[in-house]
């Protein structure tokens, strides 16, 4: 059995993925009466979400080459601990300034999923296993959004909002002492016996390489308006389904299950379509697809907003954006053929702006109508079709 999840280690970074993202969308059922708790409107509570995200942008360019230098493991269990830590403080909050301190500290460990977890990943398996993997770690990760505010919704049934956080900070404790069981060291450095010394110029110099990396760079940036798209509904569902159409707690829960049932199935699909076509002609023929997603946005912005007039176009974009997922990851790390873990990083640091840009117009719109959110949706997924191409064709002439 040990052997088993050493070989498997990607399921316990996907647990690890999943407790951090569980935290972001469990207590989401909850911002009507956080808000009358804390005192502050619903737009306020939302932002929540996005210091969250912003946290997991702050600490980007440090935590990538943390992990080149002392390793993956060792990036994933700090991570892992400040986490459990701020998420345990969110639960004692009892006013908006201490929870969104809380959640900016607990956001920052994100990104040691990607400098961390996602490199080793990246470095353990070979280039089609990789991208199962991945695949597969994504899977248990985006359960964490569709059975998160079903999981908050629950404890709601029972206790206060804030023990959505405590259970949470339980959990994660649970994932450290597995990591620190079964998790394997994969970085070359370590493995070699090479020096491992930090200092300012091995933290920026990987940085400024990585960075020059205009195929690197550019392509994030195409996956990153999706991304904004995807937090767009993340952080204002609350707002389109509960206070825009009226849907209880427990009913908001429960429409987000086909949102994220269409992105697990393409997710499974993703794999074999990128082996049969080939990673590079598969995530050409994707960005088509992104696309034509945003026409059903753009149709449900001109119209008075029902049900399935807000769930269609986010179950079909949800397709889309999970057919794009773990090739697309593949895809980007691939271009950086030195330092795996700045690359990582830095590709996460770009997602995180999207993200933030994402949350944070969620929370701008909370006093709008449903087809505000739209007609902004659509405009992101029409920009990350454009800028995919650029970027493919960027990729094709500096190969060439």
């Amino acid at each position: 059995m040990a052997n088993w999840l050493r070989s498997h280690f990607y399921l316990l970074v996907a647990l690890y993925a999943a407790t951090i993202f569980i935290s972001n969308d469990a207590f989401l059922p909850a911002i009507p009466i956080m808000s009358d708790d804390l005192d502050v409107a619903d737009g306020q509570a939302l932002m929540a979400v996005t210091v969250f995200v912003f946290g997991s942008i702050s600490v980007q360019f440090i935590v990538g080459p943390l992990s080149d230098a002392f390793g993956r493991k060792a990036i994933m269990l700090g991570g892992g601990l400040v986490f459990m830590l701020a998420t345990w403080v969110c639960g004692l909050s009892d006013n908006i300034a201490m929870l969104l301190s809380a959640r900016f500290c607990a956001g920052a460990t994100m990104s040691c999923i990607f400098a961390g977890g996602f490199a080793a990943i990246n470095e353990y398996y070979g280039d089609d296993n990789a991208v199962r993997a991945l695949s597969l770690s994504a899977n248990v990760t985006m359960l964490a959004p569709m059975l998160g505010p079903v999981i908050g919704a629950f404890i709601l049934q029972f206790h206060t909002w804030h023990y959505i956080f405590f259970y949470d900070a339980l959990l994660m404790a649970a994932v450290l002492v597995l990591l620190v069981l079964y998790m394997p060291e994969t970085n070359l450095r370590l493995l070699q016996g090479r020096e491992t010394r930090l200092n300012l110029r091995s933290v920026f110099s990987p940085l400024l390489v990585v960075a020059r990396n205009r195929r690197l760079m550019i392509s994030s940036a195409a996956f990153g308006l999706s991304g904004a798209v995807f937090m767009m509904w993340i952080t204002g569902s609350t707002i389109m389904l509960m206070k825009n159409l009226g849907l209880s707690a427990a009913d908001y829960a429960v429409w987000q299950i086909p949102v994220f049932v269409c992105l697990l199935f393409s997710n499974n699909l993703a794999p074999k379509l990128s082996r049969k076509v080939g990673l590079d002609r598969y995530v050409a023929r994707v960005f088509w697809l992104v696309g034509l997603a945003a026409i059903p946005f753009a149709i449900a912005s001109l119209f008075e907003t029902s049900l399935l007039g807000v769930m269609l176009p986010m179950c079909m974009f949800a397709f889309v954006k999970g057919l794009q997922n773990a090739p697309f990851n593949q895809y980007v790390l691939r271009l950086e053929k030195v330092y795996k873990g700045t690359a990582a990083s830095l590709y996460s640091f770009v997602n995180g702006i999207f993200g933030v840009l994402g949350a944070l117009s969620a929370s701008l719109l909370a006093e709008h109508s449903n087809a505000s959110y739209q007609a902004l949706m659509a405009v992101l997924v029409a920009s990350s079709m454009i800028v995919g191409w650029y970027a493919l064709r960027i990729n094709k002439s500096d190969a060439s």
